[in-house]
């Protein structure tokens, strides 16, 4: 949007509904070549669902 519309970073934030920090967020990840929406490798840890070994 702002290169297309000429929109400043806090316009473009408002139009799509996020904070300008997601927004430059966002914008980075794109330009980086990440799929917008992909959620990836997941970034937590450990067993969550596991409360004892199986021995």
């Amino acid at each position: 949007m702002p290169l297309q519309y000429g929109m400043s970073l806090e316009q473009t934030a408002q139009a799509i509904g996020l904070s300008k920090g997601w927004a430059c967020r966002l914008r980075n990840q794109f330009i980086a070549g990440g799929a917008i929406g992909d959620k990836g490798k997941s970034v937590r840890g450990g067993r969550h669902r596991e409360h004892f070994p199986p021995a």
